[in-house]
């Protein structure tokens, strides 16, 4: 489960999952990246999505990591408006369905990221060096 401190005048945001796991599901896997929901008609609607990146980005849309913590998590620093009397009611405000959908999608990241080791080990499997 992520975790959310507010530190000065900034919220900070941090994944369960490394910077280095979500880059690699990024290249392997980018659907598990993805909350998606089915409509009443059948169809499927994305919801909300996880990337990495250079830039800030945190919406009900989804999150852009682009920072990592000491022991290799992904993380990104949202900063808070100076003139904010009540931070946790403002990061509650502009950052909560962000968070809330980060939390629901670690547990669906944790599957994948299982899923891609189990992948890669039968495909080392089948590969036989020839000297």
């Amino acid at each position: 489960m992520s975790k959310t401190q507010i530190v000065g005048l900034a919220a900070v945001i941090t994944s369960a999952v490394t910077m280095e796991e979500l880059k690699k599901l990024q290249k392997y896997q980018p659907e598990s990246l993805k909350l998606v929901e089915r409509q009443e008609d059948g169809t499927k609607k994305e919801k909300f999505a996880i990337s990495t990146g250079e830039t800030l980005s945190v919406n009900k849309y989804g999150i852009q990591f682009n920072s990592v913590t000491t022991n290799g998590k992904a993380s990104v620093t949202v900063p808070i408006p100076a003139y904010t009397e009540d931070k946790v009611a403002w990061v509650k405000e502009n950052l909560g369905v962000a968070i809330l959908n980060l939390n629901v999608m670690e547990d669906q990241i944790e599957n994948a990221l299982l899923n891609l080791a189990e992948h890669f080990q039968a495909v080392e499997e089948n590969i036989e060096v020839i000297e």
